[in-house]
């Protein structure tokens, strides 16, 4: 049954955007807290597809949710009772990528498995067809091409453009035998891959394709040779010249501070870019299909239980805080005229790009 809900998706789809400070990109009154499917379960995963209708992967087994006709209601969009959703992707034809695992499915669990109208979910990958034990993040490349990260990182299956079978992961690694990060991002374009990790001991990498026109080996770029924390998220203003990648800075523990490096051309050089000093945890970044509308969130410090938006209108050259009172959010979705995030306790909320 569906569960008729506060609209989340309406106002990024044909809804007139409220008026606010001509000379200023954003509101910070523009963050509006929404009703959702996740009950008090952490908001995991969010997309847009190209109809407006979005969806909602909610932890644990709280389920997958679509909203229908503008978001008047959720729908339940699969059947299993012990789904884990931890990522929603589109494949190179718009059609639902889910990354997780379904312990409830027949045979061995699927890990990966795509869904399109008509079709209802075909599966990809399950366990022992590749390394991952469960599915942690996904990307497709220009050409059909997927490329999945293990839940824990340290893992990855690739399969090539019109391949029915998975590559072990050296193949991104060819020549570099000693050079295995565990990866936490990856994003696919036209013609190859980009990643982010770290090896544990070492600062976090990039990882950009080789010089010259040949994809593999990747080779890896160090983004802050005196940075003592993580790397979790990396996002794309320009299809891939330039690319910002976040997390935290665990020099000062038992504190953190959110960071920011960017770099203009394509992961080869990097800096740092300042934020305001009470953020945490950046968990996540993410960009609108033209670049000018940028979004972070993330949590605060242990001192300061909540969480953060931080938002840019430069490609991401500055960034600077919305002023919400929000719990630790993970996730975030732009489109064209606005934003959704979602976090602990089912909290979603929208905003408008200015």
């Amino acid at each position: 049954m569906s569960r008729v809900i506060v609209p989340v998706l309406s106002l990024l789809a044909g809804c007139a955007v409220p008026s606010h400070d001509p000379g200023d990109s954003w509101s910070t009154s523009l963050l509006e807290p929404l009703a959702g499917p996740c009950d008090h379960g952490a908001v995991v995963a969010l997309a847009l597809d190209a109809d407006g209708a979005g969806w909602v992967g909610c932890e644990g087994s709280g389920g997958l949710f679509r909203t229908l006709d503008a978001g008047d209601a959720y729908r339940p969009m699969h059947s299993s009772l012990r789904l884990q959703v931890n990522q929603l992707g589109w494949d190179h034809r718009g059609r639902m990528l889910l990354c997780g695992r379904d312990y409830a499915s027949p045979g061995p669990d699927v890990l990966l498995t795509r869904w399109s109208e008509g079709e209802g979910w075909t599966p990809l990958l399950r366990a022992g067809d590749a390394e991952p034990s469960s599915c942690g993040r996904v990307a497709a490349d220009a050409r059909g091409g997927l490329a999945v990260l293990g839940g824990d990182g340290g893992a990855l299956g690739l399969r090539a453009a019109g391949g029915a079978g998975w590559l072990e992961p050296s193949v991104f690694w060819m020549g570099l035998p000693a050079l295995a990060p565990r990866l936490y991002a990856i994003s696919g374009d036209a013609s190859c891959w980009h990643a982010l990790g770290a090896d544990l001991t070492s600062p976090p990498v990039f990882l950009r394709p080789s010089s010259g026109s040949r994809c593999f080996p990747l080779e890896p770029v160090t983004v802050d040779p005196d940075l003592v924390g993580e790397l979790w998220t990396m996002a794309s203003p320009d299809q891939g010249q330039t690319w910002l990648v976040g997390g935290r800075d665990l020099g000062d523990e038992p504190y953190s501070q959110a960071v920011i490096y960017r770099s203009p051309d394509g992961g080869l050089t990097w800096r740092a870019l300042p934020l305001p000093a009470d953020l945490g945890w950046l968990r996540r970044l993410a960009f609108s299909d033209d670049g000018r509308c940028g979004v972070g969130v993330g949590e605060r410090s242990a001192e300061d239980p909540g969480g953060f938006v931080i938002v840019s209108d430069d490609q991401g050259r500055s960034w600077r805080s919305l002023d919400v009172n929000v719990p630790p959010l993970g996730v975030v979705e732009v489109g064209s005229e606005g934003f959704i995030v979602g976090g602990d306790d089912g909290f979603l909320g929208r905003g408008w790009c200015g």
